[in-house]
């Protein structure tokens, strides 16, 4: 009777009501990496940095790198999760090119934190450029 009801509704309305996709989850940033999302919620596309193969002290601008949606980096970063495993990392997100302007956001690594939202941190959509830093 269910199945009939649904089908009807198919019928008349020709949409069928379904479950929400599901949001990326932490198992979406690879193990030992920190990793951006374009979206809040650990959604749409990643970004993805090996803290421990990543030059510390230099400065890297998001302008040439893409999210894995295919949409760039630079200035649309929503939420990030951090699976590094070495707690003798941080990293520093500026909000313009060059690591330069008038905003910073210092994540430290290996603590496993994830921030689903940044905008809840003062954050979003804002980030020119990082710094990988050795503690």
């Amino acid at each position: 009777m269910l199945i009939s009801a649904a089908a009807l509704l198919t019928i008349m309305t020709g949409t069928l009501v379904s479950a929400t996709p599901a949001q990326a989850a932490a198992a979406d940033c690879p193990s030992g990496l920190f990793c951006l999302f374009h979206h809040i919620n650990w959604g749409a596309g990643r970004w993805q940095i090996n803290p421990a193969t990543t030059s510390k002290n230099v400065c890297w601008n998001y302008a040439n790198s893409t999210f894995t949606d295919g949409y760039v980096v630079d200035n649309a970063s929503a939420s990030y999760i951090d699976k590094s495993p070495s707690k003798s990392y941080g990293i520093i997100l500026y909000d313009r090119n060059d690591c330069t302007g008038t905003g910073s956001y210092s994540i430290p690594l290996g603590f496993g934190t994830n921030v689903p939202n940044l905008s809840t941190e003062g954050y979003y959509r804002a980030f020119g450029s990082y710094k990988l830093v050795q503690y």
